[in-house]
């Protein structure tokens, strides 16, 4: 059976609908874990953006990601959160403002280490987590970048412009986005139907 690390390897992973995607996230080992996947999957975000969030970087109804924990250190990307989202993601503060059992401060890690708020979880961590997640929700050439292609083809699919996917996604070009970009089934049919 291939695992996420697989998927990682080879450089692809498995675009999934968003019952597939539940699941995934239902199989993870931790609210911490679950929490995670959910911005990468709301966000559109690399998992090593993710897990270098601070707190800070949450407000009101927005997550900002910092040029210093994006791929290549380009630019700050904001991302509007969807208020379903939004009281999600209140939802886990409280519960970190718990856990830590002091107020939060703005540089605390979102997703903290074993170790505290001060350090970030590891990538590493996480992937062994949807390496045991994938494995329970029987999908397989599944990485965390995954959550990644299937919010950006499903934006794609339900019509958002490339240039606002891109906006979201951080990537420098429409030619490389595009690359990201699953073509379902449905989409295929569409353009034969639309044929002269």
């Amino acid at each position: 059976m291939t695992t996420s690390h697989d998927a990682k390897r080879s450089g692809k992973s498995k675009t999934l609908t968003s019952e597939q995607l539940d699941q995934v996230i239902h199989h993870l080992p931790s609210y911490k874990h679950q929490i995670l996947a959910l911005v990468c999957r709301n966000c559109a975000c690399r998992i090593q953006e993710a897990t270098l969030l601070t707190w800070d970087c949450f407000r009101q109804d927005q997550m900002t990601f910092p040029y210093f924990v994006t791929k290549g250190r380009l630019s700050t990307r904001d991302i509007p959160l969807a208020p379903k989202f939004t009281k999600t993601l209140r939802q886990y503060q409280k519960h970190c403002q718990k856990l830590k059992g002091e107020k939060l401060l703005g540089s605390d890690h979102i997703f903290p280490g074993r170790f505290g708020f001060d350090k970030p979880l590891s990538t590493r961590a996480f992937m062994y987590a949807l390496d045991e997640a994938t494995l329970k929700a029987k999908i397989t050439k599944f990485s965390s970048h995954g959550f990644r292609h299937s919010a950006l083809s499903s934006g794609n699919e339900k019509g958002i412009s490339l240039r606002t996917l891109q906006s979201i996604s951080g990537h420098k070009s429409l030619t490389t986005l595009q690359k990201y970009l699953a073509v379902s089934d449905k989409q295929k049919l569409e353009a034969v139907n639309a044929f002269a």
